[in-house]
């Protein structure tokens, strides 16, 4: 280590600890046999994110699209008639159970 342009030691019980960590961790780094871990395979992996943004946009562009509206406006409309649908045979039910009711009285 440079002070005031005059190299000291920095084996000290701060920089000197760490620089002992490092060398024993370097040597523990080499001890390894790595010959049988199979790294991931990262340009796959980033081609793979590439495309998944690339069709993540250009769906968000098709949601936006008329034709895209226009088939969500039909299916809504759809549903929408399918529940009045539903609600005109529950008020049907319901008055015949009301006039049967009232007829039993």
């Amino acid at each position: 280590m440079l002070v005031s342009e005059q190299c000291v030691s920095c084996d000290d019980e701060c920089t000197g600890a760490l620089l002992d960590d490092l060398d024993a961790l370097d040597g523990s780094i080499a001890s390894l046999n790595l010959s049988g871990v199979v790294l991931a395979p990262y340009s796959q992996l980033m081609t793979l994110e590439n495309q998944t943004r690339e069709v993540k946009q250009s769906l968000m562009s098709w949601e936006q699209s008329t034709d895209y509206q226009l088939t969500a406006g039909e299916e809504h409309e759809s549903n929408l008639t399918n529940h009045i649908t539903d609600l005109q045979q529950q008020v049907r039910l319901v008055s015949v159970i009301t006039v049967s009711t009232a007829t039993a009285d």
